[in-house]
């Protein structure tokens, strides 16, 4: 119903201006023929059907920019499930390398210096994890500054 509130209000305002039209006898319609009549001498009249092209072609207008709205709009959610679906699998990859890590470290003589560049390759992936998954706006920018990275087209 909310989408439709314009197309309500008109078939409320029609379905009145109806009903007081046959109550009163009122014939709306051939008063405002004969309106347009006492207009002929303006040549108001020709801006009539002109008027109604210009009115019709805008609610095309409007229509396929509803379309298109819509559709940038699935994008966007099909985008964050991806994100997310995507923040999921990387986790699980990198509790799955943490815990290779444990081996490492019970491991007798494995470089240490390895451990700490894995310890922070980790905290990085995950800040930059973190960054993707608290974008609100789908935009190419925002998604490289999020990550540090430039996002080539």
């Amino acid at each position: 119903m909310k989408n439709y509130t314009w197309t309500l209000t008109g078939l409320i305002l029609a379905i009145s201006l109806l009903a007081v039209d046959l109550i009163m006898e009122l014939d709306l319609f051939e008063s405002f023929a004969s309106f347009l009549s006492g207009l002929e001498g303006f040549e108001i009249d020709e801006f009539v059907l002109p008027s109604f092209l210009l009115i019709g072609f805008s609610l095309l207008d409007f229509v396929r920019y509803k379309k298109i709205k819509q559709a940038e709009l699935e994008k966007e959610q099909v985008y964050k499930a991806m994100v997310q679906a995507s923040d999921h699998i990387l986790k699980n990859c990198l509790n799955q390398m943490l815990l290779m890590r444990m081996e490492a470290e019970e491991t007798p003589g494995f470089n240490t210096k390895t451990l700490e560049l894995f310890d922070q390759s980790m905290a990085e992936a995950m800040e930059q994890l973190e960054a993707l998954g608290k974008i609100s706006e789908v935009d190419e920018d925002k998604i490289g500054k999020s990550v540090n990275i430039k996002i080539f087209r």
